[in-house]
């Protein structure tokens, strides 16, 4: 019980000092150049390394975190998922 308060205790500065953000700030995105940049130059490393395909398509993850000037961090819910799969189909088929 006393380990359980311990590790609550521990735990609650992360709690409240770490937000979740609906979006990123205005003007602002998690790559510089938007998503499109970020997937052209993902794909371009993939062609250069002729890396292969993950064999569990389904084990793929991605957050993004804006980190302030201060040093602390929020979370950003991912709104352009939809975006993301349309622009991956698209690097598919070239």
């Amino acid at each position: 019980m006393i380990k359980n308060y311990f590790l609550l205790l521990l735990f609650s500065p992360v709690l409240f000092f770490t937000q979740i953000l609906g979006s990123f700030p205005e003007n602002q995105t998690p790559y510089s150049g938007g998503y499109g940049a970020y997937y052209k130059d993902f794909h371009d490393i993939i062609v250069e390394e002729n890396l292969l395909p993950c064999e569990n398509k389904s084990e793929f993850y991605q957050f993004s975190v804006l980190i302030n000037t201060d040093g602390s961090i929020n979370f950003i819910k991912d709104l352009h998922q939809n975006h993301l799969l349309n622009l991956q189909e698209k690097l598919q088929k070239r």
